[in-house]
């Protein structure tokens, strides 16, 4: 076994110490509370996780048996999906691409996967966006997630199923349980949307779309997006206007790939970047999104327009940009969504 500290301690793809795997899965050691607060109160709990005793580098056999048990009894509610590779867009954001080992990867624009990995005290499992294939994309067999890695410190443990992610190596075989799609939002092509909300399932078409995301809350808006400019959507006359908002300017998702569609697709496509804590070198918009960025940047609701506002992102986030698009004249469940 390995404790969650151990697997997140390193920062990066080198690691001193490889963790320990069966044939099928790594099993991990769950010594920290899932969901525990970032905020540690209690120094003497947070000194005694820090001092835990090292594991043995290698597994006790008979955790292999136990093992296999575990993941019959779980093969009918996940995938297991090899680990391929990983790319870093910045110090703690990554790509992950693994193997679906399926003819075709069943996921709706715009949904997410339920990814997770077995440990002591059971599955633990995190959301994640699949960011390809999308759009263009072929198709080899092969999906992306896009996570933002949170490392330990000394007032936090770190996020356990992204400390995972980023210990993962594909020369040792390492694999991780998938389950889904699951998601409220499906981009359908050409302006339309399948919507799932509390009062059924709704069918819409649009002529514009506004996006709203805060931190990594936009990569399901990217995939969205991706697949609507690489699509026929932009011959169909849609535009789409998105408000992307970040602290500062290294929490900024895939910004190249954004400025390049607006770029090249000026007239349809239109993106807004706000950041909160900005540099001084930062000439954008800086601040928080409000009622006014709203108004002056997106299409407004209309009668002689088809227009819907989708937002995602941290809770607080999503509370305040929902009220600010009410106040514009914008309904839940009619015109305004989140993710």
């Amino acid at each position: 076994m390995i404790t969650v500290g151990e697997v997140t301690q390193e920062h990066g793809t080198s690691r001193k110490r490889p963790l320990p795997t069966t044939e099928h899965f790594i099993k991990f050691e769950q010594d920290w509370p899932v969901n525990k607060s970032k905020k540690v109160k209690d120094n003497k709990q947070l000194q005694a996780y820090k001092d835990l005793p090292a594991k043995e580098k290698q597994p006790d056999p008979r955790d292999n048996a136990q093992a296999e048990q575990d993941l019959a009894e779980i093969s009918d509610r996940y995938d297991v999906c090899k680990f391929v590779r990983r790319e870093e867009l910045n110090d703690d954001v990554r790509i992950f691409t693994f193997e679906h080992g399926k003819s075709k990867m069943d996921m709706g624009v715009g949904q997410h996967a339920v990814c997770g990995f077995l440990t002591n005290g059971g599955v633990v499992e995190r959301p994640y966006a699949i960011t390809r294939p999308t759009g263009s994309d072929k198709d080899d067999g092969t999906f992306d997630i896009v996570c933002k890695v949170l490392f330990p410190s000394d007032d936090a443990p770190g996020g356990f199923v992204s400390g995972i992610l980023d210990a993962l190596n594909a020369d040792r075989g390492d694999e991780m349980l998938v389950r889904g799609p699951e998601g409220p939002i499906v981009y359908d092509g050409n302006g339309h949307f399948t919507i799932t909300h509390p009062k059924g399932k709704k069918k819409i078409h649009l002529t514009h779309v506004n996006f709203v995301s805060g931190g990594t809350g936009m990569v399901p808006i990217y995939t969205t997006i991706k697949h609507m400019i690489e699509s026929d959507t932009l011959k169909e006359g849609v535009q789409i206007r998105f408000v992307d908002c970040n602290i500062d300017e290294g929490e900024i998702l895939l910004k190249d790939k954004l400025d390049k569609w607006e770029a090249d697709h000026g007239d349809t496509f239109r993106v807004l970047h706000i950041l909160e804590k900005p540099s001084s070198k930062w000439k954008g918009e800086t601040g928080l999104v409000d009622k006014d960025r709203l108004a002056n940047f997106c299409t407004p609701p209309g009668k002689d327009v088809s227009v819907a506002t989708f937002v995602c992102g941290p809770p607080p986030m999503v509370k305040a940009t929902m009220e600010a698009a009410k106040s514009l004249g914008f309904e839940d469940h009619t015109n305004l969504f989140h993710y």
